[in-house]
């Protein structure tokens, strides 16, 4: 399996106009985090504890940035859809022909803009949550 480097990393996603749109140019950090439930099911008087599998499953997408001030640049794209839905696709290594990609239904759930000190660029961070159904992993 070959090892990827994380500066080539590519995530895309819907603007409040519909259309497919990179973002990864703004961006030097992206985390794609999953939880599971596995619900105790344990009896009283029982010595072992007992999990549930194939509990619900969700995941979170968050990504941190530098501010750019043009319409088409991440942190504008986002912040039109605070609270709202999009489709987030995150090619780790990449969005070349072949390449994986993970991709599904997301609500941007927080948008933190920091102005840092006098000597530090403007930076944002994301964070978008799972809406509906799971990731699909497929190829670009």
């Amino acid at each position: 399996m070959a090892k990827i480097h994380a500066r080539n990393a590519s995530i895309y996603v819907d603007s409040t106009a519909g259309a497919s749109t990179a973002i990864s140019a703004d961006l030097n950090s992206a985390t794609l985090s999953f939880t599971a439930e596995a619900p105790e099911v344990t009896g009283f008087g029982d010595n072992t504890v007992q999990r549930l599998s194939n509990g619900l499953t969700d995941w979170t997408f968050s990504a941190e940035g530098y501010w750019n001030d043009s319409a088409n640049s991440a942190a504008s794209i986002l912040y039109l859809l605070i609270a709202g839905s999009t489709f987030l696709q995150f090619g780790p290594s990449g969005s070349t022909s072949g390449s994986r990609k993970l991709s599904g239904s997301a609500v941007v759930t927080s948008l933190e803009l920091s102005n840092g000190g006098v000597n530090d660029a403007v930076t944002f961070s994301i964070e978008l949550t799972s809406r509906s159904g799971s990731i699909t992993a497929s190829s670009w």
